[in-house]
């Protein structure tokens, strides 16, 4: 984690945490971000190879893809995918979509939590230990209360939290394998 990131104010009701929300939605998704961007580095180079020449990238439903860091020419050659790659391109687009949607939703529910919260120990407990373990004044503090202890139960705002709860879990082991 970042040096910005090591002493978090304690926190206050109505406080901004916006940069350590996004900071911790960031670090959550990296494996996915890596995974697409592999999974296009791929694709281009399939693409390539089934045109029979090499290809600065793709154009899919009036999207253009290509490997990240790619300076993009104006002037090339922009192709559609090769039609022998179009389920592989589905599925990627399917999987960006659904990362997106995630990464939408846990960044609200986050935010949601760290609005509730006006001490680091209800932040502790509010928070699942995933999430915990990336904020440096959270991850040594025992937790006194189940994770989304901050909003009662039966909430629209418990019910959201307990969806995504498992959602940052699945995230959280991503990380593992990066």
């Amino acid at each position: 984690m970042s040096e910005e990131f090591q002493d978090i104010p304690e926190p206050k009701a109505g406080g901004s945490y916006h940069k350590l929300i996004l900071h911790v939605v960031k670090d959550l998704f990296t494996a996915e971000e890596e995974r697409l961007k592999k999974s296009i580095s791929d694709l281009c180079q399939m693409n390539s190879q089934a045109y029979g020449r090499p290809m600065l990238g793709f154009l899919w439903e009036g999207d253009f893809y290509a490997p990240p860091n790619t300076p993009v020419n104006l002037r090339a050659e922009r192709r559609s995918i090769h039609e022998s790659l179009e389920d592989r391109v589905r599925d990627h687009v399917r999987d960006a979509t659904i990362v997106a949607y995630d990464r939408h939703q846990i960044q609200q529910v986050l935010f949601k939590t760290f609005s509730a919260c006006t001490t680091l120990q209800q932040m502790r407990n509010a928070l699942p230990n995933c999430v915990t373990k990336l904020i440096p004044a959270l991850k040594d503090l025992e937790r006194t209360d189940e994770p989304g202890c901050v909003f009662p139960l039966g909430s629209r705002n418990r019910e959201q939290f307990d969806k995504i709860a498992p959602k940052l879990d699945v995230y959280a082991v991503g990380k593992l394998f990066f």
